[in-house]
């Protein structure tokens, strides 16, 4: 008899390419490189939150003028900050000085670069404390020169990071 003209039965040798498993092993060396290549980008742009320790203040400059019953006071004010990212950001804003509740002065700050991975990077800033009205200079000139006191002034600020596309404002 002959063979049925289509039963689909074919053999094939033990030996043939189709039969032998896949080789994964380059796939699975691509996909593993690939997600190591994505974790570390993803680890290096996420942005970390940049943040200020104990901010330092002292006295540069004091001096009275007796005459015109003024007196001039700058202080120098020592800000560290510290940028965890591994990208460069940027801080400005101003620091204002307060004798009470009445600002003595204020300090403007440009763009300040941070370097990457900063531990702390220290901005100095001086700051002209001595704009205050009449009458709290009298109170400060008559406690200052007969008795040696200690006046209280606060220090407040309003800063801005930014890094490209980050923002982020705070204050002091």
């Amino acid at each position: 008899p002959p063979p049925p003209p289509s039963n689909y039965l074919t053999l094939i040798p033990l030996s043939d390419a189709r039969l032998q498993p896949r080789d994964t092993r380059l796939t699975v060396v691509f996909l593993l490189g690939f997600a190591l290549a994505i974790a570390g980008a993803v680890f290096i742009t996420v942005p970390r939150g940049v943040s200020i320790g104990e901010v330092c203040v002292r006295p540069s400059r004091m001096s009275w003028n007796t005459t015109k019953s003024t007196y001039q006071l700058k202080l120098l004010a020592m800000v560290p900050v510290y940028n965890p990212n591994y990208l460069k950001a940027h801080i400005e804003g101003e620091l204002r000085v307060l004798f009470y509740n009445t600002e003595a002065g204020k300090q403007s700050m440009g763009s300040v670069k941070l370097p990457a991975r900063s531990s702390p990077a220290i901005i100095d800033v001086t700051i002209d404390a001595s704009d205050v009205p009449s009458d709290y200079i009298l109170a400060i000139l008559s406690q200052c020169s007969t008795f040696p006191e200690v006046l209280i002034f606060f220090l407040q600020g309003n800063l801005t990071v930014s890094e490209g596309r980050l923002c982020l404002a705070g204050s002091l």
